[in-house]
């Protein structure tokens, strides 16, 4: 018998084929586009997201981690994957069991890497990430000569890409991208003399959206892919639709008289007779506890603040303004009800974050159901 936690995903798959529609739509036919679907997919849910952006022409799948590229295969994805986070020295037998890419920056890991594939009688894909200002992973362009000199004797594997990443391209301000660009593109130029048949890839989504020149042969988009723009300035350059509805229901209603308090710590008192619906969500599936007192959701299609401490499976929330609520109704979290919509994106400047985090953090507990 298959039981659905009270609290719920929706991933609408039509909605992701939409955004990756109209993401192609800035690309030109040469330009391929790469998926991706680390931590979790954004919570939406590895495998369908991946097969859904495989079946609407991503040509690569991109991933943190062997371990999220080995998720992928169990659940019989054949497609390229990419491992953007590179891998540990411990790791390379399981690369080429995979059949994965992995994103490469350092001497050693290049000699292990052939030594393996070597064994196996294997000619190993890679890509290579240069630092351009990122400050996180790559190779500086002053070490690509020795780096170089170690992939020409490394006859068992093939380099198939280089890439970079920009640290600011949701900024209004450009030139710390166009710095970046500058550093890759000569950087670029260089490899090239050597090895012609190469991807070359820098954009994500706000790059993207922003930076037409820096679409290169492949574009790595995730947060786009799932409805949300990666700067509010950036709104007016595409029409996405949010992917995921987080969803769950009211458990229980009371009603308080004035000057009660509601939850741990006694953070909230009533001001007036007031009525209080118990939901069933909590920071253990993903409900930021930084809301207490300051998110709203949705219920009847009218908003209704979160009062009191936000606790791990329940919180409480005033819907004293709202007509005939039930116990049963349900409650929207992320998502539309009614002509109100709250999105990730709302959530996220109450909390002085991202909508990243916020979909990222959607627990695993919480069940994901697809809407085909």
């Amino acid at each position: 018998m298959s039981i659905l936690n009270p609290t719920v995903a929706e991933i609408n798959l039509n909605y992701l084929a939409f955004n990756l529609a109209q993401i192609k739509k800035l690309l030109s036919p040469s330009q391929k586009l790469l998926s991706v679907v680390k931590a979790n997919a954004y919570g939406h849910g590895y495998a369908e997201v991946a097969k859904k952006a495989l079946q609407e022409g991503a040509s690569f799948l991109g991933v943190v981690s062997l371990k999220e590229a080995s998720i992928l295969r169990n659940a019989g994805i054949k497609g390229k994957i990419l491992v953007l986070g590179s891998l540990f020295e411990e790791e390379v037998s399981q690369v080429i069991e995979l059949e994965v890419t992995p994103v490469v920056f350092s001497v050693p890991l290049i000699k292990k890497l052939n030594l393996e594939a070597k064994k196996k009688n294997k000619l190993l894909p890679f890509h290579i990430e240069i630092e351009t200002g990122m400050g996180r992973l790559g190779i500086s362009p002053d070490e690509l000569e020795t780096f170089f000199s170690e992939i020409k004797k490394s006859e068992n594997l093939k380099l198939e890409g280089v890439m970079t990443h920009f640290a600011q391209s949701e900024a209004e301000d450009p030139s710390y991208t166009m710095y970046q660009m500058d550093i890759f593109r000569k950087a670029v130029e260089l490899i090239k003399k050597d090895f012609n048949e190469i991807a070359v890839h820098a954009s994500n989504s706000a790059a993207l959206l922003g930076f037409p020149e820096a679409r290169f042969d492949l574009a790595r988009i995730g947060i786009a892919m799932y409805g949300y723009h990666p700067h509010k300035r950036l709104k007016n350059k595409i029409s996405l639709k949010p992917v995921m509805t987080l969803k769950t229901k009211v458990l229980h209603l009371k009603t308080l008289s004035a000057g009660k308090s509601i939850s741990y710590g006694r953070k909230f008192f009533t001001t007036r007779e007031s009525k209080i619906a118990t939901i069933f969500s909590g920071y253990g599936d993903g409900l930021n506890r930084k809301l207490t007192n300051l998110g709203e959701v949705l219920i009847k299609g009218m908003r209704a603040p979160i009062v009191g401490t936000v606790c791990m499976d329940q919180f409480m929330a005033d819907v004293t303004h709202i007509p005939d609520v039930k116990v049963g109704d349900e409650v929207i979290l992320i998502g539309n009800q009614g002509n109100e919509f709250i999105g990730a994106d709302e959530i996220a400047e109450k909390l002085d974050t991202i909508p990243y985090e916020v979909l990222c953090g959607v627990s695993g507990r919480v069940d994901r159901v697809y809407i085909t």
